[in-house]
Order: C-alpha cells, then sequence, then structure tokens
C-alpha cells in the first residue's frame, strides 16, 4: 500500500476486528493488518488457520498466506 493515506487508529480498528463474529471481517481485518506490516495480522492469519472455500476471503487469505511464505523464504 505505497502512497496509501494511514489514519491515525486505523490499525487498531482493524485489530478490534480481529475477534468479529464473522469470518469475513476477522479475514479481511487481518489481512489488512499483515499489509500494514502490522504483527497482529502476522499473528492473526497464523492463527485463523484453514478458511472455507466457500468463504468470500477463501481466495486473498491464501494469496496472503502464499507471499507471506514465498517472502519468508527469500530471507
Amino acid at each position: 500500500m505505497q502512497g496509501a493515506r494511514r489514519l491515525p487508529g486505523a490499525t487498531d480498528a482493524l485489530a478490534a476486528r480481529l475477534t468479529d463474529e464473522a469470518e469475513a471481517v476477522r479475514v479481511m481485518a487481518a489481512i489488512a493488518l499483515f499489509v500494514r506490516d502490522d504483527p497482529r495480522g502476522d499473528a492473526a492469519l497464523r492463527g485463523l488457520g484453514p478458511v472455507e472455500e466457500d468463504s468470500p476471503c477463501f481466495g486473498a487469505f491464501h494469496q496472503v498466506r502464499y507471499h507471506h511464505r514465498t517472502l519468508s523464504s527469500a530471507d
């Protein structure tokens, strides 16, 4: 998200959604935190476990996990 405007408190608002009842809200909040390099996003993505294939977040979740593994193995 290079060049994206960061609003104060946005990461805390996203982190507050990590315990939301809806899976889609939890996954998208974790992805948004991950993209912002917030360690809470990394931890949440690891803790989410499998996302159901019929979830609207399935593709985004696996794409982020794939890129994270790829970047981690490049170090």
